[in-house]
């Protein structure tokens, strides 16, 4: 992965922000001296909004809080970040704003 790291990093060019969370080999242990956020730095050098995010919630709680109605959200993962679409989805499916009612009386 080391060895791929600074192409990687330049695929993201045409994207509006990309979020980062840790990377594992296949079998789940930290791959040796290369990690997440060394990831993100990387891809900052090509990029002005680059997000780090330790955990499956931050990155949840981040999309939360940055993700906008319309926007598109592309998940690339071959661990378990799927885990957390089904719950990012439901989120944007339930009405989050209160309509209140423009008429006086």
């Amino acid at each position: 992965s080391r060895a791929f790291v600074s192409e990687f990093a330049k695929s993201f060019n045409d994207a509006d922000m990309v979020i980062v969370t840790d990377i594992y080999s296949a079998g789940e242990s930290p791959l040796g001296k290369i990690n997440g956020q060394q990831v993100a730095e990387a891809i900052s050098g090509y990029h002005q909004q680059v997000y780090y995010q330790a955990s499956l919630e931050s990155v949840s709680k981040f999309l939360h809080e940055v993700l906008r109605p319309g926007d598109l959200a592309i998940f690339l993962s071959a661990g378990n970040l799927n885990k957390i679409i089904p719950e990012v989805m439901a989120y944007y499916q339930k009405p989050h704003y209160q309509v209140v009612s423009s008429e006086t009386a």
